[in-house]
């Protein structure tokens, strides 16, 4: 057992802050974006410099706070002073947990998640609840409403825009030899493709993008091959066979996939297109072109000004009409709160199906990210519209930009009002 007051003594001793709420020790992708939203509050001043800074985290199943420590030697380390730290057993955990609650200020909340190990403000308190996180090492949570949620993600979409020209994570190994001979030793132009192909049902983190058809990517193979583009298939799902003529290579289902590969080719990429999952942060952060589509989360864009936003569309089961995008981004971000239903984000089968994407959608969407990455252009009249619909509050510092085809095949998707 840890002593517990010889840890609080080392933290005051060596001037140590807490880096608290990182709840997603199994998700490299959301991981990423909560320590970029620290290591840019201390670029911005936010937080203290001149103090050292460490997450604890469970080791969790995949080992990922280890695999992106060793990922970025040259930002966690002790000469940084910002450290990463995995925890076997939890006891650990606990105690830094334990701490973080009795001495709020001894920890930096950096999470992105409904889950906070701390409140220190009872107009927040009055906003959330306490429970029991299942699997979590500390005994209470607080976990926060959807509007404290949409807030924090504001914050940190702000830190992005105040802090464009700063980007800790270019820093990354080159592609290992055993990636290079995968690739064929083609790696100078890698298109990354990634596609949500299990059903619904499988959680929130599953029901954020829509089931997609294979077959429908088949123009887009094709476009990339001649650019000339080197196409890896990423992610867990498994291979469409229907890919095969399209020199898709299997990355997925080579004995190199983990996560540490995943973030070497993402930093590699020079295209990548992503069905709604934390694989898009790190392109994302990292400026790389971008196609985000298939989800019906359109309350947050990916920030980036390189990233195609081609959404799923909602449609009523009672009435057989899509939503307008108003109407969708309403239906979001009224979504009931964690406490009162915990697949709260997940797609509402119950009411809603969804329109996911068509063939000559996404080539469109892929041909206009791939433009966006030789020569910016500013957003059009209709991509202007879209942001006009929460440019006031979280909208505010996004820069990416939803599908201009698409916005032309559906214009009455950008018409105002909200129904009930």
């Amino acid at each position: 057992m840890v002593p517990p007051q010889a840890f609080y003594d080392l933290l005051n001793r060596t001037n140590t802050c807490l880096l608290g709420d990182m709840f997603f020790p199994d998700s490299p992708g959301h991981m990423i974006a909560e320590l970029d939203n620290f290591l840019r509050m201390r670029h911005l001043g936010e937080v203290d410099a001149r103090r050292n800074y460490l997450a604890i985290m469970p080791k969790g199943v995949l080992g990922i706070p280890e695999i992106i420590a060793a990922t970025y030697p040259a930002v966690f380390n002790s000469t940084s002073g910002i450290q990463i730290m995995t925890d076997g057993d939890g006891e650990l955990c606990k105690l830094a947990a334990d701490i973080q609650m009795l001495r709020p200020e001894l920890s930096v909340g950096v999470g992105l998640s409904h889950f906070r190990g701390s409140l220190r403000d009872e107009a927040c308190r009055k906003m959330a609840r306490l429970a029991h996180l299942p699997g979590w090492p500390q005994r209470l949570t607080w976990v926060i409403s959807q509007e404290m949620l949409a807030e924090r993600t504001l914050q940190y979409f702000r830190r992005r825009w105040e802090s464009q020209d700063y980007c800790p994570w270019i820093d990354i190994p080159e592609l290992s030899p055993e990636l290079r001979d995968l690739l064929g030793g083609k790696t100078d132009k890698l298109a990354l493709i990634h596609i949500r192909s299990n059903a619904r049902g499988g959680g929130s983190a599953a029901n954020a993008g829509t089931q997609t058809d294979p077959s429908r990517l088949i123009p887009t193979l094709g476009y990339l091959n001649d650019l000339g583009y080197t196409i890896v298939k990423i992610g867990r799902e498994p291979y469409p066979s229907e890919w095969a003529p399209f020199f898709v290579i299997n990355y997925s289902g080579s004995s190199l996939l983990n996560y540490r590969n995943d973030l070497l080719l993402l930093k590699a990429a020079k295209f990548v297109m992503v069905n709604a999952s934390g694989f898009g942060n790190l392109p994302d952060i990292l400026g790389t072109p971008m196609v985000f589509y298939g989800g019906w989360h359109i309350g947050f864009p990916p920030l980036g000004p390189k990233c195609v936003l081609l959404p799923s569309l909602m449609r009523s089961k009672a009435c057989g009409r899509f939503l307008k995008f108003i109407e969708q981004l309403q239906f979001f971000r009224s979504l009931p709160e964690y406490w009162e239903e915990g697949n709260c984000m997940s797609f509402p089968v119950d009411k809603y199906d969804e329109r996911p994407p068509e063939a000559d959608e996404i080539l469109a969407s892929v041909q206009e990210a791939i433009a966006l990455g030789q020569s910016s252009t500013p957003r059009s009249k209709e991509q202007e519209r879209f942001i006009d619909l929460d440019r006031k509050k979280y909208f505010a510092h996004v820069q990416s930009r939803v599908s201009q085809q698409f916005l032309e095949r559906f214009p009455e998707a950008l018409m105002p009002g909200f129904v009930v």
